[in-house]
């Protein structure tokens, strides 16, 4: 690539951050537009405790379509369910995430996890969203969100089955979206995921979704029918501008998806870019940031290094890929044993008396 060319690229990256931004401001005036905040009058002045525009008919929509692209850093998917319903996995996660803490969870907000059909966590430049599919009645659930509030909440309701709770707990800004039969979520720091959540589930919002957005958009859609995936929106500036060989520098898009079999963890990650040396370097690239993490301190705990076979390299128009096969059993008990293990469980000694 010359450096005219290499110029060019840097200056659409540029202009595509610039239109992201200006994307991202038109998304939060629409929300406020379709969530209007601004309650009617009681007599004397004094307003109502609830905003009601006028009902909207819940549209039908996969959870990950209630996501805007717009602001968005990162995205966790995970298909709880079906994990869940894999024993060896379950059994062998036990200590990371035993059943009493799972027990504890669907207690104090009445969301039993291991039936969650899907459930994604959402980085946004303006808040995190954690959302699940959910099926069954919800008045329980907003009643323990409620209990953890220091005071009744703002509630905003778009239709009688899509509304918003926003409330003050402990120190920190909450928000419930529920669009009932089909998504709940939360929101920590901004109720701003939480509107968004409800004015795409109206239908009056049709910006880009998450995965269709200018960057995530450049990655192999079936990632994110993985069990379990994850994606990062670029520019990576804030990662500096050397690791991973290079990439991260000429990267806009990252994707990663994780799928159990029996005792394999197969895994596969994609990286799009405007890559200095095409996709076909930016492959070699990718194939040498994975034997360096292998051999690292990291690698190693993981049995990273232990693949029954090398690790595979693809390319696909400005996205480079690497597929590699991984002992499940190894590879979870090196992620306990990074986590949750004493020091004597990780050495493989007794229990100290």
């Amino acid at each position: 690539m010359s450096d005219r060319d290499r110029r060019e690229g840097l200056s659409a990256r540029h202009a595509a951050l610039t239109r992201r931004r200006a994307v991202l401001s038109g998304l939060v005036g629409a929300v406020a537009t379709a969530c209007a905040t601004r309650p009617p009058a009681r007599a004397g002045g004094r307003p109502a405790e609830s905003s009601r525009p006028a009902p909207a008919r819940a549209v039908p929509r996969a959870l990950l379509e209630h996501l805007p692209a717009a602001g968005l850093r990162w995205l966790v998917t995970a298909r709880l369910r079906d994990l869940f319903r894999d024993r060896d996995l379950v059994d062998a996660l036990a200590p990371l995430l035993p059943p009493a803490r799972l027990d504890d969870l669907a207690e104090r907000t009445g969301i039993e996890l291991r039936e969650t059909p899907a459930a994604v966590v959402a980085g946004f430049d303006y808040g995190t969203l954690y959302a699940v599919e959910y099926a069954g009645a919800t008045a329980e659930i907003e009643r323990r969100f409620r209990a953890t509030l220091l005071g009744p909440p703002r509630l905003i309701e778009l239709s009688p089955t899509i509304r918003v709770q926003t409330g003050v707990a402990g120190a920190a800004v909450r928000s419930l979206v529920v669009v009932e039969r089909r998504v709940i979520g939360v929101a920590f720091d901004d109720p701003t995921p939480a509107k968004i959540v409800a004015a795409y589930a109206t239908g009056r919002l049709r910006a880009p979704v998450a995965l269709r957005g200018a960057a995530l958009s450049s990655l192999t859609p079936s990632l994110a029918e993985a069990p379990l995936a994850a994606f990062a929106a670029g520019p990576f500036d804030y990662l500096g501008t050397r690791g991973a060989r290079g990439l991260i520098a000429e990267a806009f898009a990252f994707g990663l998806a994780l799928t159990p079999r029996g005792e394999r963890l197969e895994l596969v990650a994609e990286i799009a870019g405007d890559f200095a040396d095409g996709v076909g370097g930016a492959a070699a690239r990718l194939g040498g940031v994975w034997g360096d993490l292998a051999e690292s301190p990291t690698g190693r705990l993981l049995a990273l290094q232990g693949a029954p076979a090398p690790p595979r390299t693809a390319t696909a128009e400005d996205r480079a890929r690497l597929e590699v096969s991984l002992s499940l059993p190894a590879f979870t008990k090196g992620l306990v044993d990074a986590t949750v293990a004493e020091v004597w469980q990780v050495l493989g000694l007794p229990p100290p008396r």
